[in-house]
């Protein structure tokens, strides 16, 4: 996470994006990591991410946050 971040204030986006897809094949519940990969998607306009990111997000999370990834 600290890389993609250091990815991410160095402008490079697309290799920090890559960098949390990579991560997300291995571990595929680390809910920063998606947060992340959801912001970085909705702020591209990446709308088949977000899609695919809140799937994901709804699984995993409970109560409000689960309901809050479904919107």
């Amino acid at each position: 996470m600290r890389l993609a971040r250091l990815l991410l204030d160095a402008g490079q986006e697309v290799q920090a994006r890559d960098l949390l897809v990579n991560w997300l094949e291995r571990a595929a519940s680390d809910r920063e990591a998606l947060y992340l990969v959801l912001q970085m998607d909705r702020a591209a306009d990446r709308w088949d991410g977000v899609v695919a990111v809140c799937a994901r997000l709804v699984s995993l999370e409970e109560g409000a946050a689960q309901i809050d990834a479904a919107v």
